[in-house]
């Protein structure tokens, strides 16, 4: 059996006090009255939340843009195909709007390309990495005494 998730009100609280208040998990924890890991939890839940809520709210961004921009084209769709005097100027306007929904929906997205080196690593004299490690070091320790001198 599934164990209950936290409660959304706890979870507010905590967010709020480490969001707003800017105050550490430690004291949220003593002032809930929950274990410090708990505390933790729920700040971690209501993190989760607020990145899910500017998902919906991006989606529902994206959705009333489409919507306009699919009544835009239904008009310039209906102008061209009535043949109208105006009927040329609309292709460039209808290719515009058709452009910016594919950008809005991602639809002209690049695809990802890894790029990976599959070159043989050059060979190294190890004495050679051995005294630059070693100059590397001294140069660290010279710029610690420089450091307390000042």
């Amino acid at each position: 059996m599934a164990r209950p998730g936290p409660d959304p009100e706890q979870v507010a609280r905590a967010w709020e006090m480490h969001t707003q208040e800017g105050r550490p998990v430690r004291y949220i924890a003593e002032a809930l009255g929950v274990p410090k890991s708990t505390a933790a939890d729920w700040v971690k839940a209501g993190r989760e939340a607020e990145e899910y809520i500017g998902l919906l709210d991006r989606a529902e961004t994206r959705l009333r843009h489409s919507v306009t921009l699919r009544a835009c084209q239904a008009w310039l769709v209906e102008e061209f195909t009535g043949g109208g005097s105006r009927a040329v100027e609309m292709v460039p306007v209808l290719v515009r709007v058709l452009e910016r929904e594919a950008k809005l929906l991602g639809l002209d997205a690049p695809t990802r390309v890894a790029v990976s080196d599959d070159r043989e690593p050059p060979a190294i004299d190890p004495k050679l990495v051995a005294e630059v490690r070693e100059a590397t070091a001294r140069t660290a320790r010279r710029r610690l005494e420089l450091e307390g001198e000042q």
